[in-house]
């Protein structure tokens, strides 16, 4: 299709307002859960005696007294996004805080706060503030701009996608890493009687299976069903039983079971 006829049917594209604003609530719970995680970790990387490497010299450095009202503020405008009160401006702040700190610090990079700008910026952009908010009682709608949504469902898509690609590497398929990244202690820790070659090899060819199912099932309405399971299964059996902050894995399992209902006839053509 010529670009110039597929841009305004993109454009005339519209998405079911009710189901940016349960994304839109998700995605302010994983925004506190954030400003708790960044506390943590910029308490530690703003201490003088560690060794800073920024990206970029001219980027403004954040000085450990300012840090509680820069969090602070995250979490007032996390607040005022969950409610929906000047959604778009609160929005807005929360991105440019997540953006701000991803650039500050090459330590502080994370795969999950990347997403989770790249999923606020969208929802801002989409209006997500137009139903199920305050800012709905003055001028709610039943549907918004679509092309926003759009990219919402193909962002879940990539990361499935990617995510599977990436493990298609010798040390994955042959399950050494989930050999290293399985718990061995606590609740629900991965039995060393379990921990074959075979039966890990088997489920990391699954795992790598199951998200290719993910992304492209969630496009298909037989599937879709099939593949939301497949994705609680997945994240679950993630959260429970990797080695790994449970905080970061659960923010990112609620990233994405935000999304998955924009995929159940949730764009229309005006």
């Amino acid at each position: 299709m010529p670009l110039t006829k597929f841009l305004p049917q993109l454009f005339q594209l519209r998405a079911d307002a009710r189901k940016l604003a349960i994304a839109r609530i998700t995605l302010a719970i994983c925004s506190i859960g954030f400003a708790w995680e960044n506390w943590r970790i910029l308490s530690r990387l703003l201490n003088p005696i560690i060794v800073q490497v920024p990206y970029f010299e001219w980027v403004p450095r954040l000085h450990a007294r300012v840090l509680p009202f820069y969090l602070g503020l995250w979490v007032i405008a996390s607040g005022a996004f969950l409610i929906g009160w000047m959604t778009r401006v609160a929005g807005s702040i929360i991105t440019c805080l997540a953006g701000y700190t991803l650039l500050l610090d090459q330590q502080l990079y994370s795969n999950h706060l990347y997403l989770f700008f790249l999923i606020v910026l969208l929802l801002t952009v989409a209006d997500s503030g137009a139903a199920f908010s305050l800012d709905s009682l003055r001028r709610g709608r039943n549907t918004v701009a679509g092309w926003p949504a759009l990219l919402l469902m193909l962002q879940v898509s990539l990361v499935y996608g990617f995510s599977a690609l990436a493990k298609l590497t010798p040390q994955f398929l042959s399950g050494d890493v989930l050999e290293q990244t399985l718990k061995r202690q606590a609740w629900f820790a991965f039995p060393d009687s379990w921990r074959s070659p075979e039966l890990l090899a088997t489920l990391a060819i699954s795992a790598i299976a199951l998200e290719l199912f993910i992304a492209f099932g969630l496009w298909t309405r037989r599937l879709q069903w099939a593949a939301v399971l497949g994705g609680i299964a997945l994240h679950s059996f993630i959260l429970i039983t990797l080695d790994s902050s449970r905080l970061s894995l659960g923010v990112f399992a609620l990233e994405m079971f935000a999304l998955y209902p924009l995929f159940f006839r949730g764009l229309q053509r005006s």
